[in-house]
């Protein structure tokens, strides 16, 4: 059983103040709230503080970076489903059409738009989340099928579920890997990144030299790619 998380502490590094929260985890979790810039820290209950203090020296150049544009984004108007005409997919704009109903369903029409219908705007949500769950699912198992043998570690099972602060997770004991819903919206090249990413962190834990060596050699373009994922949303996965 987890034992609850500690209280956060707040510490000044370097001209940064992160709050810093002990848990049950076995790497540290570095993340910038989207509009704040507010940076939090998760850390492993027996950690040093010089492990804290060295993490964040080696990602002061992110923490910058992510900061800044994190501060920079103006936070979205809320619309409602049905007053939008088009849905992101895969990096594109997929046309919709929505129709009320009693079920919340989402099909394909013959032309390639989106069909959506519901009762209200949360059942249309409830049927866009059920397409990108299955436009994501499609997508991930063949990458895993494809990634697998190259990192030599296999999933035990895949989860997708929506997110707010994070594009993937991976739990280095059961070997679960869970995605974040809106990778569907996404570049495929950068759901591969997150794929990538989790499946190394059967090999390597924690997201020190050795698991950067291993990312440089399976995507040596995956620093690039983290940035254009993180261009609306900053996480240290």
């Amino acid at each position: 059983m987890r034992s609850p998380a500690a209280r956060p502490v707040r510490l000044e590094h370097r001209g940064f103040h992160v709050e810093v929260t002990r848990k049950d985890v076995k790497t540290l979790r570095l993340r910038v709230q989207r509009y704040t810039g507010e940076i939090r820290l998760s850390v492993p209950r027996r950690a040093p503080m010089s492990t804290v203090y060295a993490f964040l020296d080696a990602n002061l150049d992110w923490l910058a970076d992510a900061r800044h544009r994190m501060q920079s984004v103006e936070p979205p108007a809320e619309k409602r489903l049905s007053q939008l005409t088009r849905v992101p997919l895969w990096g594109n704009e997929l046309e919709l059409e929505v129709r009320q109903g009693p079920r919340a369903t989402a099909n394909r029409n013959p032309d390639g738009s989106l069909l959506l219908t519901g009762p209200d705007d949360a059942g249309l949500r409830r049927a866009l989340d059920a397409f990108y769950r299955r436009e994501l699912g499609r997508v991930a198992e063949g990458m895993l099928a494809a990634w697998q043998p190259v990192v030599d570690r296999e999933a035990s099972s895949l989860k997708l579920r929506r997110m707010t602060t994070r594009w993937g997770t991976c739990n280095v004991r059961s070997r679960a890997v869970t995605l974040n819903l809106a990778l569907a919206e996404r570049e495929p090249d950068l759901l591969e990144y997150v794929v990538v990413h989790e499946l190394t962190h059967l090999r390597v834990a924690d997201h020190g030299p050795d698991f950067q060596w291993f990312m440089g050699m399976y995507l040596p373009d995956w620093k690039q790619r983290r940035r254009r994922l993180n261009s609306r949303a900053a996480d240290a996965v």
